[in-house]
């Protein structure tokens, strides 16, 4: 068995019209355009070391004034706003000083604050009788055949 590279390779065909299906025929702009090669970037400007010397000129270009650019700079001197003090966080023997306190807070409450929410003691067990709606109907029931 013969490997060898592909003779051909196959794509999809392509969607859309072509021109062979137009009734008319686009007319291109580019039909019957001569092929210019366009011009080479390295003869415009050809890089010649000392060419200036040619010129008649005795140093490379200089430029005639160095200006200075100061960027942001107000016409007036800044005066500071406030004066920043540092902070001494020791005394003269080198103890931290604490500062007082900033707030109070007092400790937790006691009992119920609220629905289901019990923060001491756990609410006992009440047993709940669920028949009872069954006995009140009875009772009223019968309370009614008294009556008759």
């Amino acid at each position: 068995m013969i490997i060898a590279p592909r003779n051909f390779t196959t794509k999809k065909i392509k969607q859309g019209s072509l021109d062979k299906v137009l009734f008319e025929k686009p007319s291109y702009v580019t039909v019957g355009d001569n092929y210019e090669k366009p011009i080479e970037i390295e003869n415009l400007r050809p890089n010649v070391i000392d060419g200036y010397k040619k010129g008649g000129h005795d140093v490379k270009f200089k430029p005639a004034k160095h200006k200075i650019e100061r960027y942001y700079t107000a016409s007036y001197k800044h005066m500071n706003e406030r004066v920043d003090v540092k902070k001494e966080y020791r005394d003269a023997d080198g103890v931290v000083i604490t500062s007082p306190k900033n707030f109070y807070t007092t400790g937790p409450k006691g009992g119920e604050t609220g629905k289901l929410c019990y923060f001491e003691t756990f609410p006992k067990h009440m047993p709940d009788d669920f028949n009872y709606p069954k006995k009140l109907a009875r009772q009223e029931m019968e309370a009614g055949k008294k009556l008759e």
